[in-house]
């Protein structure tokens, strides 16, 4: 039996489908991250529901029997219920369940709803066996529909517009198109799952659409560092495996670019690059105090306060801020994190003008982030329009000296970024994050994301624990631009 996921995961790649039925112990477990996705579409999908009211909804099968949807999808069809929520259909080998179904007047349309901004190209595949399915089982279905969230749907009070929420896309005449040739597609996957496991190269499909939760299990050791370490490299590096090109030890001096032949130069023999006199001109321009600035955002995917849309960018609900009021002075630190009780945004301005004062650089690491958020929070604020403006004049990019190869280190692996600069300058750096929950920007903003659709309990250890996690977290990021820009001072001299 296949379902839509798997047929989706046979287009990607037969041998994903093959080992996810005959071999899902390889399968790691869910990471929260990834946990958290589900769990946002299951109440995105709970919420298109709302626009169809009246109707019914399938239940799950603990036992995964899914002879129960059946059945009761078709009670329900008999019975002309306005809409089935999870109608279960199946044919022809394939299992599919529909989020929302419809009867009209000229026969069923099937709306599959998704947590993206926007359709993407395996939206379509996915509901394409849909349809394929249903006409199979002789229902006259005759529109299909992928809903999605409105990219430009801005919250006004407290409560969700769900009709100004959602895009309703018919994808109707494409999935049409994709008909003749899912027979053959199906019988293809089909007769590959009734073999042994094939044999399939690794490419470019091994993470498009998605990253394959078997890469650990299909891919060679490869040498390391290889060309797929080459900063900013793309398809290219695929060219040059499927010509043997692996190790940076095969590649020619014709094979990249000057840029990425010089990374490569510079790796094998291990060569470090300074430029000392620019680095002290540079750094001359940054005027004390200096402020080491750090936000840390989050991007619901529904927006949680007015003025704010979904997947909102740059919102920012937590920073670190290290003060270095003179050179020889001692190092101040200021921090803030919202609680989530209520809209903080005024309040997160408001301490952000007073501790940056009037004057002195702002040093954030790719300041591009920072500056956006404060520009959001311009929008959010116009109490605080004219401080907040004021500040952003004053920004300076520690990621400068990097990104202009003032400073280079083989051990930073041709990137910039402060994840990779500053353990390659303090080898024992990354021993600091040891010990926490939140040791990385993914995880920061999957717990700030929890605390904010949730609220932070001052009454729960968890919840405070996570606080203190969340801080300690932050401050490392600013604690570590201060050393950076110490360790720069030092070259330069």
């Amino acid at each position: 039996m296949l379902s839509k996921s798997k047929y989706v995961s046979g287009l990607q790649c037969h041998k994903r489908l093959w080992l996810q039925k005959h071999k899902p112990q390889l399968i790691p477990p869910t990471d929260a991250n990834t946990q958290a996705r589900y769990d946002a579409g299951n109440i995105i999908g709970e919420l298109a529901q709302n626009l169809f009211p009246g109707g019914k909804e399938v239940a799950f099968p603990a036992d995964r029997d899914f002879s129960p949807m059946l059945e009761a999808t078709q009670d329900y069809l008999e019975q002309g219920v306005p809409a089935i929520y999870e109608a279960a259909f199946q044919e022809a080998g394939v299992l599919v369940l529909c989020d929302i179904l419809v009867p009209t007047k000229g026969g069923l349309d099937c709306y599959e709803v998704k947590s993206s901004t926007k359709v993407k190209d395996y939206h379509l595949e996915d509901a394409s066996i849909q349809y394929y399915v249903l006409k199979e089982t002789g229902l006259p279905v005759q529109k299909m529909y992928v809903m999605t969230l409105n990219p430009n749907y801005y919250k006004e009070g407290e409560s969700l517009d769900l009709e100004q929420l959602f895009t309703i896309h018919d994808v109707t005449d494409k999935v049409k198109a994709k008909q003749a040739a899912i027979p053959d597609k199906l019988e293809a996957m089909k007769a590959m799952l009734r073999d042994s496991e094939p044999q399939q190269a690794i490419g470019s499909h091994c993470t498009n659409p998605f990253a394959c939760e078997f890469i650990n299990y299909c891919w060679p050791k490869l040498p390391q560092p290889s060309v797929f370490d080459i900063p900013r490299i793309g398809k290219k590096a695929w060219q040059l495996y499927e010509a043997g090109k692996v190790a940076l030890e095969d590649l020619e001096p014709t094979d990249l670019s000057t840029k990425k032949a010089q990374y490569v130069e510079r790796q094998l023999k291990g060569l470090d690059h300074y430029e000392p006199e620019v680095l002290k001109q540079w750094l001359e321009g940054l005027e004390f105090p200096l402020y080491f600035l750090d936000f840390e955002t989050i991007m619901p995917a529904l927006p949680l306060y007015p003025e704010t849309r979904p997947y909102q960018p740059h919102f920012a609900v937590q920073y670190s801020l290290h003060i270095l009021r003179e050179p020889k002075a001692e190092l101040e630190h200021f921090e803030y994190l919202a609680n989530f009780e209520h809209d903080f945004r005024l309040e997160l301005a408001q301490n952000l003008v007073q501790q940056l004062a009037k004057e002195g650089t702002i040093l954030a690491y790719n300041q591009s982030f920072e500056m956006s958020c404060l520009k959001r929070l311009i929008e959010w604020c116009p109490e605080q329009k004219d401080g907040l403006a004021a500040l952003l004049p004053r920004f300076k990019d520690l990621i400068v000296p990097f990104r202009k190869d003032w400073y280079y280190k083989p051990a930073m692996g041709g990137s910039n970024s402060i994840k990779s600069v500053y353990p390659a300058l303090f080898p024992n750096a990354e021993q600091s994050y040891q010990g926490l929950r939140i040791a990385d920007g993914g995880a920061a903003m999957q717990a700030l994301l929890s605390l904010a659709e949730q609220g932070l309990d001052p009454h729960s250890m968890e919840d405070q624990a996570l606080k203190k996690d969340l801080l300690s977290y932050c401050q490392l990021d600013t604690l570590a631009m201060v050393e950076i820009y110490k360790e720069l001072l030092a070259v330069s001299e």
